[in-house]
């Protein structure tokens, strides 16, 4: 995150505080921040045994260490849930913005625990109730997008699921991730980069906050790869995801292995990264591919296990039957048919996430309900 430190941290004017620097009112607190507060200047703090000495002034061959105190909010998606006090929170360097990155993070993770602790208790203030499962979809319904699915996923011999959540209201996130290997270790990976997904909604959605963008997703899910032991260890890995922008319609996608979104009826640029992730013991590399897609309004976005035979389908025949104006559950079945009757049976994906513009949103859609 560090390129992002603008969008993630944010100085509040001094007046959310009394002269004490004791917090205002939990409520007014816990609505108005977003981001780490410092609530006083670092201070030095000497080694035990060490007399302390100024902030500039070195203690044998070492600066001394430094704290401040914190206030953090707990957020899950753009609700702040609370916030959480840090005294003396200690750190080794004079910058402390990479500090205040990590409690961001942090606070971001407490809101997921705090969001399910409050159960359905809290869906009437917007906050969609996400709880991970292997082999399952959880897509939120978007109200400028239908978004829908088609196969059962496997979790017996895969780790497995796809995820779909709004990023504010200007855009979508489409996750896919499938993990081959040893259960023990593919298990607790996907999870992993499952509830890394919802720390970066945490993390991009709020006032002034950038909209999140392939880069951001393609080095959260790399940090997660190279943090994970014994990750080399895997028969397989698959994580694909797409940003899909409301304004523009335009769509950033990446993906790490073979399984490709892609946008039917448009063209789809394709970039691949010369370097390699990561080095899989039985002899194969792991590389990411980035994707673009300039606009997807007149097209079709699917995200399936295995898109290679699909590249070459012609949507001529979904216009025909004036696709773009039909409703959900029409767009759906339409669209199974219209694969079944373009590929063979050995070619059809046996399960995906499609999507399509909805030109025509209702009032009671929203883009907090859980969906699929």
């Amino acid at each position: 995150m560090q390129g992002h430190t603008q969008s993630i941290v944010e100085r509040r004017p001094q007046s959310t505080f009394v002269s004490s620097m004791e917090p205002a009112p939990m409520q007014d607190v816990s609505e108005d921040v977003e981001s780490t507060l410092v609530l006083s200047h670092p201070e030095p703090i000497a080694a035990p045994g060490e007399r302390p000495q100024p902030s500039e002034m070195v203690i044998g061959d070492r600066l001394a260490q430094r704290s401040m105190n914190t206030l953090v909010p707990i957020r899950y998606a753009n609700r702040g849930l609370g916030v959480l006090f840090l005294e003396r929170s200690r750190l080794q360097d004079e910058d402390s913005t990479l500090l205040r990155q990590l409690l961001d993070t942090f606070g971001a993770q407490m809101g997921i625990w705090l969001r399910g602790y409050l159960g359905g208790e809290a869906a009437h203030g917007g906050l969609p109730l996400l709880s991970y499962g292997p082999g399952s979809y959880h897509l939120e319904t978007c109200p400028w997008l239908h978004v829908w699915t088609e196969g059962h996923l496997r979790s017996a011999r895969e780790s497995v699921w796809y995820l779909g959540i709004n990023m504010g209201e200007q855009s979508y996130l489409i996750v896919y991730c499938r993990l081959n290997g040893p259960e023990d270790l593919r298990s607790p990976l996907a999870s992993i980069l499952w509830h890394e997904m919802l720390v970066l909604r945490t993390l991009f959605s709020g006032v002034g906050r950038d909209q999140i963008s392939e880069q951001d997703v393609q080095e959260a899910v790399e940090r997660q790869f190279h943090s994970y032991q014994g990750i080399q260890n895997l028969e397989s890995i698959n994580l694909s995801f797409s940003i899909i922008h409301r304004q523009r319609g335009e769509v950033w996608s990446g993906h790490f292995g073979s399984a490709r979104p892609m946008i039917l009826g448009t063209t789809n640029e394709v970039t691949p990264q010369n370097q390699v992730v990561i080095h899989l013991s039985n002899g194969r590399y792991l590389r990411y591919w980035k994707v673009h897609v300039s606009t997807m309004q007149k097209g079709v976005y699917i995200l399936a296990h295995d898109s290679s035979k699909l590249d070459r389908l012609n949507l001529a025949g979904l216009k025909e039957q004036n696709f773009d104006a039909m409703n959900w559950e029409q767009k759906r079945t339409t669209f199974r048919e219209y694969l079944k009757q373009n590929l063979i049976d050995a070619h059809m994906p046996r399960y995906f996430v499609a999507a399509a513009w909805n030109g025509q949103p209702t009032a009671s859609q929203t883009g907090l309900d859980r969906a699929g």
